[in-house]
């Protein structure tokens, strides 16, 4: 029996199903991965971080180019690190609160900022006037010991050199209520 020329070889027709249906999984997939980074949800997850792990001393350079050592025990008041990337959209997006940050809670923490990379921190300095000190380029060090990656990232360190505190990606309406509630501040809606 001979088929009609409009129907097909249904074993290449179901091939090419599985691999539409394959492309739209892989492409939602991605599509959410997107849309968490997007909304601050944690690029890492929150579990790796183990509240009183000892942080090292940070390995860090100052504007200059001059290798500097913050230590992170010891100190007078607790450390806060906030991480940023000076060409990310989203460090851009979340400057307001960390300026917010940077001025009601000062007094009562040492606040300084780290940029992944030299490239642009100066400008994003000069363009955000942000208050605190800015180093650049973590050693390989540094970023294993904080593991480092997207950013924006805020991490408190206590005065006795652990990890009191992490927030991860954009600060959504629910982070910005952790950091609000955490340090005593109001930030900006």
């Amino acid at each position: 029996m001979t088929r009609p020329s409009w129907i097909r070889d249904t074993r290449w027709d179901r091939a090419l199903l599985a691999l539409i249906a394959c492309s739209v999984a892989m492409a939602s997939g991605l599509a959410w991965k997107l849309h968490a980074v997007s909304m601050g949800v944690g690029v890492r997850p929150l579990s790796e971080w183990q509240p009183a792990t000892a942080i090292p001393a940070i390995e860090v350079l100052d504007a200059s180019g001059t290798a500097v050592r913050l230590e992170t025990s010891g100190r007078s008041k607790p450390l806060v690190l906030y991480v940023f990337s000076p060409e990310s959209e989203w460090c851009h997006r979340n400057h307001a609160n960390f300026q917010a940050l940077e001025r009601q809670a000062s007094g009562r923490f040492d606040i300084v900022a780290v940029a992944l990379s030299k490239a642009g921190s100066s400008r994003y300095a000069n363009e955000h006037q942000t208050r605190s000190p800015i180093y650049t380029d973590p050693s390989r060090a540094t970023s294993d010991a904080l593991r480092l990656g997207p950013a924006p990232a805020l991490l408190v360190i206590d005065r006795k050199g652990r990890l009191a505190a992490t927030w991860l990606g954009v600060w959504s309406a629910h982070a910005r209520g952790e950091v609000e509630d955490y340090f005593g501040v109001r930030l900006p809606r």
